[in-house]
């Protein structure tokens, strides 16, 4: 291998290394504001109509799961069924409403 590519490799090697650190950093970040009751980021951020992500808390979370789930069982009591649930197509309005 000549110099070149052994620089190339630790460089991509730092950067791996950058990068693992960051989710790591991340990851304990999230940690200490759950144990501070903070709100933590969801798996899937909710994306926002400005174009901000919006983080919710604990209470948050349980109202829009329940939001959704009224929702589904509305159209499912009315005979359809919704066969791409996922959170890009879950539109929460405001702060109280999906």
């Amino acid at each position: 291998m000549n110099e070149g590519g052994k620089v190339s490799n630790i460089n991509d090697r730092r950067a791996q290394l950058r990068r693992k650190l960051k989710r790591e950093q991340q990851q304990q970040q999230q940690q200490q504001q759950a144990v501070e009751g903070k709100a933590v980021p969801l798996g899937c951020p909710l994306p926002t109509a400005k174009g901000h992500t919006q983080y919710l808390d604990d209470q948050e979370i349980w109202n829009f799961l329940i939001d959704i789930l009224n929702g589904l069982s509305h159209l499912h009591h009315r005979g359809i069924i919704h066969c791409d649930l996922k959170p890009q197509n879950v539109h929460k309005i405001g702060r109280a409403h999906v």
